[in-house]
């Protein structure tokens, strides 16, 4: 058995093996983790988010939309960060994904650009096997280098879709 034994030719072949992690890649999840969890916990307490009966999101306008009783609550802006295919377990980034519109994912290149200038490979390599863990680090690494908001995972039938909240607008005092 060779060190490639347990991928097929194709898996090779489209080179989807996960990059390894270094110890300053482990710092950045770390830190990154941080972040973003002090974010998510701002925008449950001064947003209630997690709360809502619905939530709805459009790409050709680049919101999310949370509400209750068919009444918006909370307006997003957000940026696609990228998603898990739970089909083939792998991660592709959302700059290098053709099915999303140029509106939603204007800024996620800055992320490819820090990985080139660091050296961090999965934030540069396009495609890759991954799992929603990696999801989660790969977003919060965007929402530290962004400095974004807050952060939500988008559920479909064979697919996560990881986003960042850029801009955050409380409807319901209107």
């Amino acid at each position: 058995m060779g060190l490639f034994s347990c991928f097929s030719k194709k898996d090779l072949d489209n080179n989807l093996i996960k990059p390894e992690i270094n110890e300053s890649f482990k710092e950045l999840i770390e830190i990154s983790y941080d972040y973003l969890n002090a974010q998510q916990d701002s925008c449950k307490t001064i947003y209630d988010l997690g709360s809502y009966a619905r939530w709805d999101y459009n790409q050709e306008t680049g919101f999310i939309e949370f509400s209750d009783s068919g009444v918006v609550k909370i307006k997003i802006k957000y940026e696609e960060v990228g998603s898990i295919s739970t089909t083939s377990n792998t991660w592709l980034w959302a700059w290098n994904n053709e099915s999303l519109l140029p509106q939603v994912k204007s800024e996620i290149g800055k992320i490819k650009e820090f990985g080139i200038q660091n050296q961090y490979r999965q934030l540069f390599k396009p495609k890759w096997y991954g799992d929603e863990y990696d999801g989660w680090a790969m977003t919060a690494i965007a929402a530290k280098i962004m400095k974004a908001k807050g952060a939500y995972r988008i559920p479909t039938e064979n697919l996560y879709s990881f986003v960042i909240f850029k801009e955050i607008e409380d409807l319901r005092k209107k």
